[in-house]
């Protein structure tokens, strides 16, 4: 017989299986997409060659530093999330070695430098008192309304495009 679930339901159930057939797994990969939100709650995807796997840890769990192009091996329980997602909940986390997007980012960070493009020489003095900015966004943003206030009780007279 065919079960008929909701789809809450069938979310417990996947989780129910999972957690009978794989309550704790190790899995080593490359750290990418690393944030940490609200000082609470920390995110970030582990890569292998092919696929991925969203993370997820309390900021309280995390022992050691952490960027994105790590390899790290976490402990962890994998979970189908109630946006219908299979994620991580990591216990435990290692740092293992330098991941490719790391070397990548180094080996573009040296062609870029021999190139001359970091050069001294390069760089242009900013004036301490701006007279001519830019700004990307929406007029109609409440970030943007917000800037223009500010910035003209701070600094009016300030062309802003």
């Amino acid at each position: 017989m065919t079960p008929e679930l909701t789809v809450d339901q069938a979310s417990a159930v996947l989780n129910q299986v999972l957690e009978t057939a794989v309550p704790v797994m190790i899995v080593t990969g490359e750290v990418a997409n690393f944030q940490i939100s609200k000082n609470k709650w920390v995110y970030f995807d582990l890569k292998g060659q092919e696929t991925s796997l969203r993370c997820f840890m309390t900021t309280y769990q995390l022992r050691t530093q952490v960027a994105d192009g790590m390899v790290i091996k976490v402990k962890a329980r994998p979970n189908v999330t109630k946006w219908g997602s299979l994620s991580l909940v990591v216990s435990a986390l290692e740092p293992v070695g330098e991941g490719s997007i790391k070397k990548a980012f180094e080996l573009l960070k040296k062609k870029l430098a021999g190139e001359g493009l970091f050069d001294e020489d390069r760089k242009r003095t900013l004036p301490a008192i701006p007279n001519h900015i830019g700004v990307i966004s929406s007029a109609e943003a409440a970030g943007y309304k917000d800037f223009i206030k500010i910035i003209g009780k701070r600094m009016g007279g300030m062309q802003i495009d």
